[in-house]
């Protein structure tokens, strides 16, 4: 007997009819009728007597009543119980991409920290690709990072999944040091950036992999002086002059010592917080989403 079965036999009993029991519970009454067939075929037990005009319980179905009453009582409260300690659970964990993840939070944090000084947020910096898969195995309650599609049926099938909710919009540039002489022109090509000793993140970036495939589109050798997995080392390296980068505008735009390039095969793109829509949202799970659709409403304004 399932817990179901047990629900539905309940009902039934309270209601005294198989239409009011569905009606209460917001199922078909067909449904409830086919639950308790199975129960009766199961056990080779009548648990109700039907008519026309009414329908009764039988001395086998008031046997097992009481039982499944307290069973559904304990499992209501403990139901409860687990609500209530999910409902008070202070803390979060969050991924956070190594791009476009950071440009915005730590501004979400700074807010978190101030408005609940007391949660704890556990975070975790990674590829899009394993943010999403730790997500999945439920290792992390949100993500930030940004998430593209190859077709309009990959994204249905996505968002059939995944909650959404876009933060802010941020564009990659190629970036070299305010005394590379590049720094002079109003624009750059993909055969000048060829030309320049390059310090690339790895090659499970996403950003990487389309970057190499620009060069390899144009037959062009990068000249790749080292790859790593922190934007931060990007960042020096191109602040010391060892070599050019591709770093979010979000990340160079205060930096007086970068001068950054646009290209049309780099647009814009949007970083957004994700969840999985078929997990509980823990009420630390509701401040985080709340103060980061805030920040990021007032990022937009800057």
């Amino acid at each position: 007997m399932t817990l179901v079965q047990m629900q539905y036999f309940q009902a039934v009993c309270q209601w005294g009819s198989f239409l009011k029991a569905s009606e209460q519970l917001h199922v078909s009454q067909s449904a409830i009728s086919l639950s308790i067939k199975n129960m009766e075929k199961e056990y080779n037990t009548i648990f109700f007597e039907r008519d026309k005009n009414a329908l009764r319980i039988t001395e086998a179905g008031r046997n097992i009543q009481e039982e499944i009453n307290s069973i559904l009582e304990k499992y209501n409260h403990l139901e409860k119980k687990i609500q209530n300690m999910s409902m008070n659970r202070d803390y979060i964990r969050v991924g956070v991409s190594t791009l476009g993840g950071n440009a915005v939070f730590p501004l979400i944090l700074s807010e978190l920290k101030k408005q609940y000084p007391d949660m704890v947020v556990s975070t975790m910096e990674e590829s899009t690709k394993r943010q999403f898969e730790m997500l999945d195995e439920n290792l992390l309650d949100v993500i930030i990072t940004h998430r593209r599609f190859e077709t309009p049926e990959e994204k249905c099938k996505f968002d059939a999944v995944y909650g959404k909710m876009q933060l802010i919009r941020d564009r990659q540039a190629f970036c070299v040091n305010i005394k590379n002489p590049i720094s002079m022109k109003e624009s750059v090509t993909w055969e000048d950036i060829a030309g320049e000793p390059l310090i690339l993140l790895k090659d499970n970036f996403l950003q990487t992999v389309s970057i190499k495939q620009r060069f390899a589109e144009r037959g062009l050798e990068p000249v790749i002086l080292q790859q790593t997995s922190q934007m931060y080392t990007v960042e020096r390296y191109i602040e010391q002059n060892i070599a050019s980068g591709f770093l979010p505008m979000s990340a160079v735009r205060y930096n007086s010592l970068i001068k950054p390039f646009t290209l049309n095969e780099l647009p814009n793109r949007y970083v957004n917080c994700f969840w999985r829509k078929d997990r509980y949202q823990f009420n630390a799970v509701k401040k985080f989403l709340s103060i980061a659709k805030a920040v990021s409403q007032e990022y937009d304004k800057e």
